[in-house]
């Protein structure tokens, strides 16, 4: 007898679980039916960690410890330099649901991503097990200030550079005193001289604010916004004494 009302109950029970899914059943019966089928925390967190992925994967200049804290997403739980000056972290992301009893349920998974030193996911999202603590916590990364040429750097170079004659070019430690005096700005700009055969260039600046000189024939340009991939990734003399990303005449 007492078999047979275990397994009207239990039956009871199940049907209820499938009701559930419709907003039928009472909310004690929603709480049951919540043990019965388990969600899995990874899963449910799936999609933060992909739409991390892609946010690292954009993100640039990932070159220190504190970098990829400030990129990471969700909370940093692991962080680590590998031998190769890769990166390995560990994220814990959270995902909370409202119950119809009025509560919140809350799952917490972690995913491990490995980033090149160049900034750049190449391994990961990989679902692993959380490790035991609190999340960690970093020093802000340094805040730096762009490099600023003025306001027509092209007009003061020229005025600089020249009256030089063949045999100032060929000084290029003077060349490069020149450049610094002339451009003294705070912060200072990273100044690169360079000597092909006879013809001297001079890279002033920083990608994406890089003044380009050269001695033979003489010119003074920035680069063109058509040449953006390369005028955003450096800024090198040897595109001045090549002539190099000039801006197609007017």
């Amino acid at each position: 007898m007492r078999d047979r009302v275990r397994e009207r109950m239990a039956g009871r029970v199940a049907v209820r679980c499938v009701a559930a899914g419709v907003a039928v059943a009472l909310a004690v019966t929603l709480a049951a039916c919540a043990d019965v089928t388990p969600k899995d925390p990874h899963r449910l967190t799936q999609g933060a960690a992909d739409l991390g992925r892609t946010h690292l994967a954009v993100a640039n200049g990932l070159d220190t410890i504190e970098e990829v804290a400030a990129a990471a997403p969700g909370e940093v739980m692991e962080l680590e330099v590998e031998d190769d000056g890769a990166f390995r972290l560990v994220s814990r992301f959270t995902v909370s649901e409202d119950q119809v009893d009025g509560s919140t349920r809350t799952w917490q998974a972690c995913w491990r991503y490995r980033i090149s030193a160049a900034g750049g996911v190449y391994e990961g999202p990989d679902a692993v097990d959380c490790p035991d603590g609190d999340p960690l916590t970093f020093d802000p990364p340094p805040t730096t200030v762009p490099v600023d040429l003025g306001e027509d750097p092209e007009a003061v170079a020229r005025a600089a550079f020249g009256a030089l004659d063949a045999d100032d070019w060929a000084d290029l430690d003077a060349v490069h005193e020149l450049a610094a005096s002339t451009f003294d700005s705070t912060p200072a700009p990273p100044i690169e001289v360079q000597r092909d055969g006879d013809v001297t260039g001079i890279a002033i600046g920083e990608p994406g604010e890089c003044l380009l000189v050269r001695s033979k024939p003489f010119d003074v340009w920035l680069p063109g916004s058509i040449y953006r991939s390369f005028r955003d990734e450096a800024c090198v003399a040897s595109w001045a004494t090549a002539g190099a990303l000039r801006r197609a005449p007017h």
